[in-house]
């Protein structure tokens, strides 16, 4: 089976509607996680307005039921994301529609509902143009960038979780050691309202460091391939790509580790012009390649 990558129809009207689309209900979903985290603080606040240790416990327990609502939510809008950037990329790349791994495709109604309101200049030339004369080579060229994308904000976001864990242990340390020194009750209770945001940080934490570990295993699995066509001793078929763009959906898309907008905008020129400079060096080299 021959496929065929058109780049240029990541500029179509259709496609930015798809990109549109998903960038919109990522929002929504981080939006809706946001809240999750938010609910997880509320019993920290009310430690300083309700002295009844028993009403703050059932709160706690009511607010750390609300978070896990949330965020079962959140991962339905990703869910939902995460199909229609599947959607752009079978456009581009000329690849089937996996619906047994995937699902139905989006419905128009879906992707017309969550385009509006996005200034869509800023989605064009989502991918960046290998220029190769190979299809398949620039295909998973842009796969490639897609994951590597993804590890840098990854990296960042972990590192931050991290430190807040650090604080808030730090917290509960000075308090179990410290609280003979200070109000007893206030103290033990304290503690007992911080343990669903530590709970929910950790959890981050976690997805963040699995995020990258499946990343990072992808990226070298891509790279192999890459070198193996680079010494002549391979050739990339339909089921390499079908089955990289799966690991993307299954394990990056849909993964309910969500990178906060602000992080990702502060980085942005940067890692697009890293992306710029990585693409050409890959592809010049096997440009000369190919010339000998």
């Amino acid at each position: 089976m021959k496929i065929k990558i058109d780049i240029a129809k990541q500029n179509t009207p259709k496609a930015i509607r798809l990109l549109s689309a998903q960038r919109n209900l990522y929002s929504q979903a981080k939006f809706i996680e946001f809240f999750s985290l938010l609910s997880t603080l509320v019993p920290i606040f009310l430690v300083l307005f309700i002295e009844n240790g028993i009403c703050i416990q059932f709160i706690t327990t009511i607010a750390t039921v609300i978070s896990l609502l949330l965020t079962q939510w959140s991962k339905n809008e990703i869910k939902s994301a995460a199909r229609i950037q599947e959607k752009f990329d079978t456009l581009i790349f000329g690849l089937y529609w996996n619906e047994i791994l995937v699902g139905r495709e989006p419905s128009p109604e879906i992707i017309n509902k969550f385009s509006k309101n996005q200034d869509q200049s800023i989605l064009k030339d989502w991918y960046t143009n290998p220029g190769l004369d190979s299809d398949e080579l620039n295909i998973i060229i842009c796969q490639r960038n897609n994951v590597v994308w993804n590890v840098q904000l990854h990296k960042i976001c972990k590192n931050v979780i991290a430190f807040l864990l650090l604080l808030f242990l730090g917290f509960i340390t000075a308090g179990i050691f410290f609280k003979d020194y200070m109000w007893v009750h206030a103290m033990d209770t304290a503690i007992v309202t911080i343990i669903p945001i530590v709970i929910k940080l950790v959890s981050y934490w976690i997805s963040f460091k699995a995020l990258l570990d499946e990343e990072t295993q992808l990226i070298n699995k891509i790279d192999d391939i890459i070198h193996s066509i680079d010494e002549n001793r391979y050739s990339i078929s339909v089921e390499d790509l079908r089955s990289i763009q799966d690991f993307i959906f299954i394990n990056i898309r849909s993964a309910t580790g969500l990178v906060p907008n602000w992080i990702y905008f502060v980085t942005k020129k940067s890692r697009e012009e890293a992306m710029e400079s990585s693409t050409k060096s890959i592809a010049d080299n096997l440009k000369k390649h190919s010339e000998h």
